[in-house]
């Protein structure tokens, strides 16, 4: 069973994070990163979640393995799923600012073959992001109200298992933010060679008009987390 979850958020540089942290010598890497287990596979049961990890060794206490499945902060029925289960699993939370996470996920369904998000026979070749935004399609705006989803998982897991941390940070200075999460995990310090960046995406800059209302709708939001979390991300300016 895994020691620890990059639980989210969609966007916000899990893919990564999770790629820097399975090359340090003390953490197994998992078959695919996303195992989606204890939203969208739950039927399947504990059995089935257990087979999709490698074994330690015998006697490899100090190895740890874990998964990455960012939807996983966002799914109400998720927390007391793992909290069932693994009760003392640490959860990693990378946040971004929520205006721009919307405008990333947008981008990314453009570039996916999957229609979920684009409903009623309607073309996303056709729809800009602001048509996405006035039509109410998908969850580009729900998914960014991260104050409603952190409270779900601080009511049940106490501080110590939950590392929240600012995906902007980790754009800048990757080096640092995996310093903080080998911290939190118990184990030394490990650098890499080279820091890339998966599945970043390249589409032009929002509109400023469009940016400036999301900036507005998300504030009172993101005041909320900078109250839960004792920390300013800054990311109203």
């Amino acid at each position: 069973m895994p020691d620890f979850l990059i639980i989210g958020a969609q966007k916000c540089g899990t893919t990564s994070l999770f790629q820097y942290m399975i090359q340090h010598p003390q953490i197994l890497g998992t078959n695919r990163k996303e195992i989606h287990f204890f939203d969208k596979k739950y039927v399947k049961g504990i059995e089935w979640y257990k087979q999709q990890f490698p074994s330690k060794p015998v006697g490899s206490r100090l190895l740890l393995i874990g998964e990455a499945t960012p939807s996983y902060i966002f799914d109400p029925k998720v927390p007391n799923r793992i909290n069932n289960h693994l009760p003392n699993v640490k959860l990693i939370i990378l946040l971004r600012n929520p205006v721009d996470r919307a405008y990333s996920q947008y981008h990314m369904q453009l570039r996916s073959k999957k229609h979920e998000l684009f409903p009623n026979g309607l073309n996303k070749d056709a729809l800009t992001f602001e048509d996405v935004l006035d039509k109410n399609i998908g969850d580009y705006l729900s998914r960014g109200i991260y104050a409603e989803q952190l409270e779900r998982w601080v009511k049940l897991f106490p501080r110590r298992q939950l590392l929240i941390l600012q995906s902007e940070r980790f754009f800048t200075n990757p080096e640092e933010t995996l310093k903080k999460v080998f911290d939190f995990l118990g184990l030394p310090r490990h650098e890499l060679e080279h820091y890339e960046q998966y599945r970043k995406g390249e589409y032009d800059e929002m509109n400023p008009k469009t940016r400036e209302k999301l900036l507005a709708f998300f504030k009172s939001h993101n005041q909320r987390v900078y109250q839960l979390l004792e920390e300013n991300f800054k990311w109203d300016l």
